[in-house]
């Protein structure tokens, strides 16, 4: 799997998604969001692949975090996907829609092993892998959506995956406090 890459482009549509199912709610339905979502300095970025999509939240610090491994060019989230299909890992995903995983810690092992056509959310998820160049690597995401390409996902229609997504997140925080 090649190193993601920042992404900039249809920012507007990643960004329409986000303030309309996650930002611009009623406060007490956000009660029972992930933590991170309710941080003061809450950031959203996009890395990309021809493998798959990420959007995750950070906080200030986890943004310091990622620009550094990124300056340095390194992936900005060691051990969260296999590299390839020969390497083990804590998860094996491969056409699996709407997995959520949660409060969940892989140390020293890679994550995911990434198949084609999955979308999955991590919320509150630790990750440790080691590394020749990090040496034993410790990190954390409060919350990530996942959407992995094939022949049924593509580009094309990453959006509207991307949105159903985040809507399903949504639904099961709204359950799981009985709302």
């Amino acid at each position: 799997m090649n190193l993601p890459v920042k992404v900039t482009e249809n920012r507007e549509l990643v960004n329409d998604i986000i303030l309309r199912r996650l930002i611009r709610i009623p406060p007490q339905l956000k009660k029972s969001f992930p933590p991170i979502l309710s941080k003061p300095n809450l950031h959203w970025l996009v890395f990309s692949s021809d493998a798959f999509f990420l959007l995750v939240f950070v906080d200030n610090m986890d943004m310091d975090r990622i620009q550094g491994l990124l300056a340095k060019g390194f992936d900005p989230f060691p051990g969260l996907f296999a590299p390839n299909e020969s390497v083990g890992a804590a998860f094996g995903v491969q056409g699996s829609r709407n997995l959520l995983i949660m409060n969940c810690a892989v140390e020293l092992s890679f994550g995911f092993r990434l198949g084609p056509n999955s979308t999955m959310i991590i919320s509150d998820y630790k990750q440790s892998i080691k590394t020749n160049e990090l040496g034993i690597y410790s990190y954390a995401i409060g919350l990530a959506y996942i959407i992995s390409f094939g022949n049924e996902i593509v580009k094309d229609n990453l959006y509207d995956y991307l949105d159903g997504l985040v809507a399903y997140s949504v639904e099961k925080w709204r359950v799981s406090v009985g709302k």
